[in-house]
């Protein structure tokens, strides 16, 4: 999903590796098995419009530890 964000302007700010204790009822981890063993990175992204059409480089953002520090990074977030 990142690609479709980054065609419309979003930039990844901070990634979260994912977490087996969050994972929503039923998540089917075989289902999502070609993103990182079906256990996707939660991405933050937010928005430039400079960045209109732009490209997802897999892996793009900072680390985070905690789900609140990437929320407020990703609203912290500004255009250069």
């Amino acid at each position: 999903m990142p690609k479709l964000y980054a065609d419309a302007g979003f930039v990844p700010v901070a990634r979260l590796r994912w977490n087996d204790d969050y994972a929503p009822d039923g998540w089917d981890y075989d289902t999502f098995r070609t993103f990182n063993n079906g256990r996707p990175d939660v991405v933050f992204m937010a928005y430039d419009p400079d960045r209109l059409g732009g490209k997802y480089t897999r892996g793009e953002g900072e680390y985070v530890d905690d789900y609140d520090v990437g929320t407020a990074l990703s609203r912290g977030y500004r255009p250069r």
